[in-house]
């Protein structure tokens, strides 16, 4: 009788094989002198911690990474979708999704545990006592450092690569079946994919423009720089800005049927919106509601470059989330921000046109100026949900 093992288990323990059996094979290669980087001697005088140390370490780490993974596979359930755990196209694109992701994860975190020196002395210092690193030293780090830096990036490279092919087989927390996302929207989503690009190209000719005329953050008092309290002072102060110049241009594109025709009725030719549309709208759209709306966040909030790196990138994800048509358990976005993903799509539909326009973070203006428009969730009887209109708005 064969045994049987799923790929959750192997999921989680192959990788921890791999890392022993691959570090092992380097370890009995250590004894070809000619072709190491660093001798014994070295070694033995520079690094900081003995290898039993590192060996403990390691294992320690692997057992929270085990432990986030099978959380992960818990709440992203079983891949059901036959034919694209067996196309080596699908598989080739996660791949590559996931290691970029991973990559740019990796950089801006290693990059900030560097320049923030309690971060650096507390956490990343511990890496480096392997001033001559080993193979199975690779994994050795300070918890936190090993959970922020490699779990939690591991983690997102596995939900951000199989997100958008694991969307189709998600119907129980669809806010729009397949069907209606194939007949209500005007458009396919190669151009989508198109327009994204072109608005991307734009933001980041700005960006750049900004830090020039700015300057860079290299002068910043230390002070500045690792105090919590001033960044969540920018964060806050952005995210209302952001929202403020958002609500009033949303609003006014909606009311003035020349931008709407030519403009912002771009967007809305997603009926049925989905996360890489987020940033589908006509390029002057872009410009002048996203471009400009995150200049003045910037510039109003004061935050340095590398700042805005981490908030731009929190906004980034939060409208990817706010346009993804899904309703997933857990969702932290769900849970802190009245603003999600359904209150948008009732935006996209016809009824909620003229509602709804608070974008990406808080309700507020739309609760101030009568622009609110409540609903409730029902299931749909094929899977999923959907948002309706509550009882006094539905003859509007």
């Amino acid at each position: 009788m064969a045994l049987e093992i799923s790929d959750e288990i192997l999921g989680i323990f192959v990788p921890i094989i791999v890392y022993w059996v691959y570090s092992g094979i380097y370890v009995i290669l250590e004894s070809f002198e000619k072709y190491k980087l660093h001798s014994k001697k070295e070694e033995n005088e520079k690094n900081l911690v003995s290898r039993f140390t590192v060996v403990k370490g390691v294992l320690l780490q692997q057992t929270f990474q085990a432990i986030v993974t099978f959380l992960l596979f818990k709440v992203m359930g079983e891949n059901d979708a036959g034919e694209s755990t067996s196309s080596i196209f699908v598989i080739a694109k996660q791949i590559v999704v996931a290691m970029l992701v991973l990559d740019t994860y990796q950089y801006f975190t290693h990059r900030y545990m560097h320049h923030n020196k309690f971060l650096y002395r507390h956490f990343h210092s511990y890496h480096h006592r392997l001033v001559v690193p080993y193979s199975f030293g690779a994994l050795y780090s300070h918890q936190v450092d090993g959970f922020l830096f490699d779990t939690m990036g591991g983690a997102l490279a596995a939900l951000i690569s199989g997100i958008y092919v694991c969307l189709e087989s998600f119907e129980n927390y669809r806010l729009h079946s397949k069907k209606e996302e194939d007949e209500k929207n005007l458009v396919s989503k190669r151009t989508v994919v198109k327009g994204v690009i072109l608005q991307q190209i734009l933001q980041a000719a700005v960006a750049v423009l900004l830090f020039t005329i700015t300057g860079s953050d290299t002068g910043a008092s230390t002070e500045q720089a690792t105090s919590l309290i001033v960044l969540a002072r920018q964060f806050i102060t952005a995210m209302l800005v952001m929202d403020t110049w958002q609500y009033f241009f949303h609003r006014y594109m909606h009311h003035n049927k020349f931008l709407y025709r030519h403009l912002h009725s771009q967007h809305h030719r997603l009926v049925v919106p989905y996360a890489f549309g987020a940033l589908y709208n006509h390029p002057l759209e872009g410009l002048l509601m996203d471009t400009i709306g995150g200049a003045l966040s910037f510039l109003v909030s004061g935050m340095s470059p590398r700042t805005s790196i981490f908030f731009f990138s929190f906004a980034t994800i939060k409208t990817v989330d706010d346009h993804c048509g899904l309703l997933l358990p857990g969702n932290l976005f769900h849970i802190f921000f009245r603003n999600n993903s359904a209150y948008h799509d009732v935006h996209h539909q016809l009824y909620g046109s003229k509602y709804n326009f608070s974008q990406p973070f808080f309700v507020m203006w739309d609760r101030i100026l009568g622009t609110y428009m409540p609903y409730t969730l029902e299931k749909r009887v094929e899977g999923g949900f959907e948002a309706r209109p509550t009882k006094e708005y539905k003859d509007d």
